[in-house]
């Protein structure tokens, strides 16, 4: 699906990241190579998270913006 998205987009994976508060969203980023970012407000706790080992883990959306830059 991701893969699907970027060239649907013309963005190049290391281009873009794969925000998720679940651990299969970061699995399938993972999967392809992209980093990720985990988010801790939604479905899964920041332990399950970190166990699928995203390259980035926020607390807050304010956070999310600074890799927008």
């Amino acid at each position: 699906m991701l893969l699907r998205t970027l060239k649907a987009l013309s963005v190049d994976k290391t281009h873009a990241v794969m925000v998720g508060d679940a651990t299969y969203d970061i699995e399938m980023g993972k999967a392809i190579g992209m980093d990720t970012i985990a988010v801790t407000w939604g479905s899964h706790s920041e332990e399950l998270l970190r166990s699928v080992k995203p390259t980035h883990v926020i607390h807050q959306f304010s956070e999310l913006l600074a890799f927008a830059e």
